[in-house]
């Protein structure tokens, strides 16, 4: 999607080995709008739970 102008910036947030996976998957467009890597095991929270911490990961906003 980034080549299409789909987003400017992506988060991408998954476990260790998916991370591992993505990263070679990722094309060189795509990987230059990711703006934050989140990695941890987060398989089993629920969507509050994990857009809590995904804030938290990511830090205060400007």
């Amino acid at each position: 999607m980034a080549r299409d102008g789909g987003f400017d910036r992506l988060i991408v947030a998954a476990p260790p080995k998916a991370m591992d996976d993505l990263r070679k998957a990722f094309t060189a467009v795509t990987a230059k709008t990711i703006a934050a890597e989140i990695t941890h095991e987060w398989t089993r929270l629920g969507v509050r739970d994990m857009a809590e911490r995904v804030k938290a990961a990511l830090g205060p906003s400007d």
